[in-house]
């Protein structure tokens, strides 16, 4: 039985690099059963979703607290950090694509259509996300934001157009997607956000 006293907010466990359950302090699943040999590889990749910022838990730590297994304290942890802060040396799924259920890099380029002269103002837009789960967008190394549509109330992200490239260039979105797992993936743009699950043009 794997337990922690706290994570926070999202942990994501590993064995062997695959993905076998998840540890949300929200709905308190704090616990998990696993089948581990002895020369098991154990790894939990723990979300950061914001801190609180008022009331009693305003000092709202981050991490994950006292992990146990069989009610063994697991100690000696190696820690690695996954800033995001620029995605542009991305070009295949960076996790080898191996971690079941979600967990990957989709990279995709495209040229804008019509003719731009020089001095021409690429319009702002954004990207339906309706048909994605959770995780975050990139477009030519700008980060759009997270998207987790399953919660709303938004189904879309800001694209300014200033963040664009005219033809010839070509733009290159990056989408880390943490729950589907397919072997492509399809973003459409729309001219007006998106707030309900209903499809805008």
């Amino acid at each position: 039985m794997l337990a922690v006293d706290a994570v926070n907010d999202i942990g994501t466990i590993l064995l062997n690099d695959t993905r076998v359950g998840l540890l949300r302090r929200e709905d308190k699943t704090l616990k998990k059963q696993l089948t581990i040999g002895e020369n098991s590889k154990l790894g939990i990749l723990v979300e950061n979703l914001g801190r609180i910022n008022y009331g009693a838990l305003m000092n709202d730590t981050k991490g994950i607290e006292n992990v146990t297994l069989d009610n063994n304290l697991l100690t000696n942890w190696k820690m690695t950090k996954f800033p995001f802060d620029s995605v542009n040396k991305i070009v295949v799924c960076d996790l080898d694509c191996k971690y079941g259920q979600g967990l990957r890099f989709y990279v995709g380029e495209f040229i804008l259509s019509g003719n731009f002269s020089e001095d021409a103002i690429i319009e702002d837009s954004f990207i339906d996300v309706s048909g994605l789960k959770k995780g975050l967008v990139f477009i030519n190394d700008y980060n759009l934001g997270r998207y987790w549509s399953t919660r709303g109330p938004q189904y879309s992200l800001y694209v300014p157009g200033v963040w664009l490239n005219k033809p010839p260039l070509e733009n290159v979105m990056v989408v880390f997607e943490e729950y589907i797992n397919l072997n492509s993936l399809s973003v459409k743009f729309s001219k007006v956000p998106i707030w309900s699950k209903r499809k805008s043009s």
